[in-house]
């Protein structure tokens, strides 16, 4: 069978197994892969887990972080599990800004926006803080089973957010200043691992 006639189907799952950073290339090799762009954004396997964080240091710019948020934007049916990452561990231990949601025009509300609240199962957030806005925002994710949160600020009225979230199973939260309120409320749900 020539490859030009492969099911696209059958390409999708190529695309798949190339990845993300390749498959956007490889929809350019010829005219054939070129309509696969679509097929491309639409491979399940290639978009359930999604990171929102710069890939270099030097990629820590707001076009960069806009650009990430459209492709989010665009694969949100198909993202089971997102991290964002608004500062990284370096090896040494140390913490590193990366970018600032906020001061980009970008808080943690519109990431978590497109998101479709019967698909999100975890949800990892390293960043600076988590606003009451953006934990009420995520109580609408259904299914969301893993949630972790470090951050040098986390909301002090957690008890009622945490309590809509049924699904959840597993909670992890670190932070410089963690409220007492927030722990009291960790601590009256039981069904955390």
């Amino acid at each position: 069978m020539p490859f030009d006639s492969l099911p696209d189907a059958l390409l999708g799952r190529i695309l798949g197994l190339v990845g993300a950073s390749e498959g956007a290339s490889l929809t350019l090799v010829s005219r054939r892969w070129r309509p696969l762009a679509g097929l491309f954004y639409s491979e399940p396997s290639l978009w359930q887990n999604f990171t929102l964080a710069p890939a270099r240091p030097e990629a820590a710019c707001a076009a960069a972080l806009a650009a990430r948020h459209a492709l989010l934007h665009r694969v949100a049916p198909l993202v089971r599990r997102l991290d964002v990452q608004e500062f990284c561990l370096e090896a040494n231990g140390s913490l590193v800004d990366r970018w600032n949601l906020t001061d980009s025009g970008l808080p943690l509300g519109r990431i978590l926006g497109p998101l479709h609240a019967d698909r999100l199962t975890s949800l990892m957030l390293c960043v600076s803080e988590v606003p009451p806005a953006a934990l009420e925002q995520a109580t609408r994710f259904s299914r969301l089973r893993h949630l972790a949160m470090q951050a040098a600020e986390l909301p002090p009225d957690m008890q009622a957010a945490l309590h809509q979230l049924r699904q959840l199973r597993s909670l992890a939260l670190c932070s410089t200043r963690l409220p007492a309120p927030a722990l009291a409320a960790v601590a009256q749900e039981a069904t955390f691992t």
